[in-house]
């Protein structure tokens, strides 16, 4: 008895195994990474994006940190626009816009801040 429940178990264990969506990285990974501007205003401030966060840094040690939950790409004309939706726990939801030009992953600018560049760090980590 116990050898044809063991023998009906196995398969449906590698069924659900196999079947089971695979978890995915919502965010692309030409944004993954630490970002920065050498606009005075934002001197020690920096930008995290992981393939599930998106993390405001401001120094060493205070950081705002949210989780994506969406990410929407919007192909225009000379850029590609990327919509980050992402929620801080216990609050609502909160969206970022960033513009990257596709022959320059290496720099990327806030939809309501064009004339701000932001640069990937070469720096080790941070937060």
């Amino acid at each position: 008895m116990k050898i044809k429940i063991l023998l009906l178990t196995i398969p449906v264990l590698l069924a659900l195994a196999y079947f089971m969506p695979q978890p995915t990285s919502l965010l692309p990974e030409e944004l993954v990474g630490i970002w920065v501007t050498d606009d005075v205003r934002y001197e020690d401030r920096y930008l995290k994006l992981s393939v599930s966060t998106v993390i405001f840094g401001q120094g060493e040690t205070d950081m705002d940190i949210g989780f994506i939950s969406n990410v929407e790409l919007q192909e225009l004309e000379d850029e590609r626009l990327y919509t980050i939706q992402y929620h801080r726990t216990g609050e609502e939801g909160s969206s970022i816009s960033l513009i990257v030009a596709p022959d320059n992953s290496d720099s990327l600018r806030f939809r309501n801040q064009r004339h701000i560049v932001w640069t990937r760090s070469t720096a080790p980590e941070q937060g």
